[in-house]
């Protein structure tokens, strides 16, 4: 009886279409952790820009970064909002489409290789040494791009197909030409494959086919030539951002650069090829650090995806052939010559700028290209072996490349959560900030941002209004930002200035506030007449702090800010809720308030996580005469490492200063003294 509806189920699948297979293997994927996904990198800057500017905004901002592809963020951004989940599943349906569409000009080239179509198009799909798909509102566009680019192919052979009607293809696959071509230089080369693809279609012997098809190519060479001497000589940015140091320093010794280059280029395509189909087993061996619902979804995706293909290989698209060498090699080496030429000319926008191409972010964007070539050569490789081997191998590399890409976006919504507590976080200490201020960080704990990004949203906090193009406000790491020595070394009275493409920052060292951030332990305002010895703090944010830190930029008597709509609720009340509060109100001089809360934090059961977050409750107690109290939360502080006892003593040394001498602070102050070492 049970195995009837397991008979049905099969025999439902097995009539299932593949766009339909496809559709559901990448939601499987990606869709686990995507009602959780938020912004990430450059989304950030974009959404702020067209928040603030308009599309005159994401003109500037892409004049000198690739104008043509910035209008198709001005479509996309005039419709989608910002609601994060909205733009997680655009992104989704263009690399669908990307899929999609490889998947019809594979067939076009292969008809009679339904099989070898099917794997290669999910073999793209879920590519896994390409890791920012949740970086939704930047590689949906991406996604748009090498969707014109494969239908553009597509076109171009259905025209050949189809004599009588060729030029009716012919048209709309030079305009998806050139739209790929003027959009960005990332899969600018992966044009020169249209020869190759139109070689396998055409009949005759070898060097006929050859002719025919160059002749054929010659309009889509038009277009290539022509946008090429476009990019060279009219577009007055083409290298704004990168320069071509590859022939700089070929010009300077060409012997040792070349022997540099052609070592790079093997290292690449072997990285890009090959390695990045076992990248998912380095990262899995990770899973144990992971959160439960990270290891619960990803495990449960691994063995859905493995289950899937078993049955997508036995019932549906099973690679079957000759068992001899021979035959494999003759039907697998179409499939190796073009992963091989592919992933060739995917590097040369690399390569030629000196750009670094790894399996990690940020610099495996750069593998996007690559992804064509590397899924073609893994379904020629798996071709040369016996059908039923071939087939597994390819349905595990395959569901591992799924369930990689289900723990990505488990780290993903980790960042997310990190980044949402830094902001709401900011918004309970910092009422408001002064226009000019720089925020001063190091070392944020956030993988898939960078200081560039929080610039955005630290604006759409604190200025929503302002939509000048001078910007108020700049957040800058200094694990970052190397090239602003006057700010790394804690030099007043210099100018920070930064081009943010669509608007500036202009500012000066005297206008800094310093952050420390590093959960679980609360966002903290540094003050620098207290922590220059604060040994918890690395050694150059101590000093920065120390010689730039004006805790006075923030205006304490603000009304609170209100946050972008895509944060969420605001997080409920814990204890970095009360201890922003309770800081907050040190810095008004709010005693009453900062006992009430400390009151409020300590009945949570929560305990500080950095003995620094005591400072203000201890600063309150202090002068409100609830010496006791003060002394005890001192030397909770102080107990937790002896850097503690100078921060400590600082800052008894400014109570005695500031509060009224009585019986309980002396004897408080004695107690203290004998306890810790102060001078």
């Amino acid at each position: 009886m049970t195995r009837m509806p397991l008979r049905r189920l099969i025999e439902f699948l097995h009539t299932l279409p593949f766009p339909l297979w496809l559709a559901g293997i990448l939601l499987l994927a990606y869709g686990p952790f995507l009602p959780w996904l938020g912004f990430y990198w450059d989304d950030l800057p974009l959404l702020w820009i067209a928040n603030t500017y308009g599309a005159e905004g994401l003109q500037r901002y892409f004049s000198t970064n690739r104008p043509i592809w910035g209008v198709f963020y001005q479509i996309s951004m005039s419709f989608m909002g910002t609601v994060p989940w909205q733009w997680q599943l655009y992104a989704l349906f263009w690399r669908w489409m990307a899929g999609l569409t490889l998947w019809l000009t594979l067939r076009q080239v292969w008809p009679q290789r339904s099989a070898e179509a099917a794997w290669m198009a999910l073999g793209f799909s879920l590519y896994p040494g390409f890791g920012q798909q949740p970086i939704s509102i930047v590689y949906s566009h991406f996604f748009i791009v090498l969707t014109a680019f494969f239908t553009s192919l597509y076109a171009m052979l259905r025209a050949v197909r189809s004599s009588s009607r060729g030029w009716g293809w012919h048209l709309p696959g030079l305009g998806l030409s050139a739209i790929n071509l003027l959009s960005m230089e990332y899969f600018f080369l992966l044009d020169l494959l249209r020869p190759l693809l139109l070689a396998q279609i055409l009949p005759g012997e070898y060097t006929q086919r050859w002719r025919k098809a160059l002749r054929l190519s010659l309009p889509y060479l038009a277009v290539f030539v022509g946008v090429a001497l476009w990019r060279a000589f009219f577009f007055p940015y083409q290298t704004y951002n990168y320069q071509p140091h590859l022939l700089q320093s070929l010009s300077l010794q060409p012997l040792a650069v070349l022997g540099q280059l052609l070592g790079r280029m093997l290292r690449d395509i072997l990285l890009t090829g090959i390695l990045a189909w076992f990248h998912p087993l380095a990262r899995l061996t990770a899973l144990p650090e992971a959160g439960p619902r990270t290891l619960l979804l990803t495990a449960g995706v691994l063995v859905v995806a493995l289950g899937v293909f078993y049955w997508l290989v036995r019932w549906v698209w099973p690679l079957c052939g000759g068992s001899r060498l021979v035959e494999r090699w003759a039907e697998a080496r179409p499939l190796l010559i073009l992963g091989g030429v592919s992933l060739l000319l995917a590097g040369w926008p690399f390569w030629l700028t000196d750009l670094p191409i790894q399996l990690g972010f940020p610099y495996d964007r750069f593998t996007l290209p690559f992804m064509l070539g590397a899924a073609c050569l893994l379904v020629g490789l798996a071709r040369l072996l016996p059908a039923t081997w071939g087939t597994a191998a390819l349905g595990i590399v395959v569901g591992l490349a799924a369930a990689f890409q289900t723990q990505n976006a488990g780290e993903y919504r980790r960042d997310w959560e990190t980044q949402r507590a830094f902001f709401w976080q900011m918004a309970w200490r910092i009422p408001d900030l002064k226009p000019g201020t720089t925020v001063v960080v190091q070392g944020l704990p956030l993988t898939h941002y960078s200081d560039n990004s929080l610039t955005a949203p630290l604006n759409w906090i604190y200025a929503p209004e302002n939509r000048t193009q001078q910007m108020d406000y700049l957040l800058m790491d200094l694990d970052v930002r190397r090239s602003y020595p006057a700010l790394q070394a804690g030099i007043p009275h210099q100018p920070v200035v930064l081009d943010y493409l669509a608007a500036t920052f202009n500012g000066t060292t005297d206008q800094v506030l310093v952050l420390f951030f590093r959960p679980p332990a609360c966002l903290r305002v540094i003050d620098p007449a207290l922590e220059a010895d604060n040994l918890f703090l690395p050694p150059q944010l101590r000093r920065v702090a120390a010689r730039l830190g004006a805790p006075a930029q923030i205006e304490a008597q603000a009304d609170p800010p209100s946050l972008p709509a895509f944060y969420g609720r605001e997080p409920a009340h814990g204890w970095c809720y009360y201890y922003e509060q309770a800081d907050l109100a040190r810095q008004r001089q709010d005693w009453e308030t900062v006992v009430r809360l400390a009151e409020a934090a300590f009945a949570l059961g929560d305990y500080p996580n950095d003995p620094a977050e005591r400072l203000p409750f201890i600063e309150g107690y202090a002068h409100v005469g609830e010496w006791e109290h003060a002394l005890t939360q001192s030397l909770e502080a102080a107990r937790v490492a002896p850097t503690m006892q100078e921060v400590v003593c600082r800052l008894w040394q400014r109570l005695l200063r500031e509060t009224a001498p009585s019986p309980q602070r002396d004897r408080a102050t004695m107690t203290l003294r004998q306890e810790i070492t102060c001078p």
